[in-house]
């Protein structure tokens, strides 16, 4: 994990694999709570739960280390972290 901002992140399965980039952003229909999300879109789930954090963040990276899975995606990084 490489810290990117104060609200964003970049998380990769293993070094030099293909990275994504989460992010903390306000959700304004769940009262502006903070929400983890990749990609901009994809609300992964609410910032002050780190372990719900922990699978969802797993589970995306699951996704994009598909072969199925586009390097295009969303919030998807073809460099290595």
């Amino acid at each position: 994990m490489s810290e990117l901002s104060g609200t964003r992140f970049k998380v990769s399965a293993e070094p030099g694999a293909r990275a994504l980039e989460v992010q903390t952003w306000q959700r304004a229909d769940d009262g502006g709570r903070w929400w983890f999300c990749w990609g901009g879109t994809v609300w992964l789930c609410e910032a002050d739960n780190p372990t719900d954090a922990l699978v969802q963040i797993k589970g995306a990276l699951k996704r994009i280390m598909s072969p199925w899975s586009p390097p295009e995606d969303a919030g998807v990084s073809g460099v290595a972290s």
